[in-house]
């Protein structure tokens, strides 16, 4: 007989904090007060990891603890529509996105 193992709630909360440590966002920061800075999440859109786009819909504080690298520069552009930022990096960018 398989017996299944019941997580408390504590050992479900490590679980996911284990998971969200190993990913790595591109985000465009949008300020920054003291220790914490306020970004909006950036998605790639290409295999190759070198276009992203911007998502107002995500935006969030992160520590400065938590930045792991400062990227060169993008070129940014814009949709037909104006309403998407796009940021193009010349070179990939390593990041594990959900």
């Amino acid at each position: 007989m398989n017996q299944v193992e019941e997580k408390t709630q504590a050992d479900l909360e490590k679980d996911v904090n284990e998971c969200i440590r190993k990913l790595v966002y591109v985000v465009a920061v949008d300020g920054i007060n003291g220790e914490k800075i306020e970004v909006a999440g950036v998605k790639s859109t290409d295999v190759k990891k070198t276009t992203f786009t911007l998502q107002r819909n995500d935006e969030f504080v992160v520590e400065i603890s938590d930045v792991l690298a400062i990227l060169p520069l993008p070129d940014i552009s814009g949709n037909s529509k104006g309403s998407r930022e796009i940021y193009n990096f010349q070179n990939p960018v390593d990041v594990k996105e959900i």
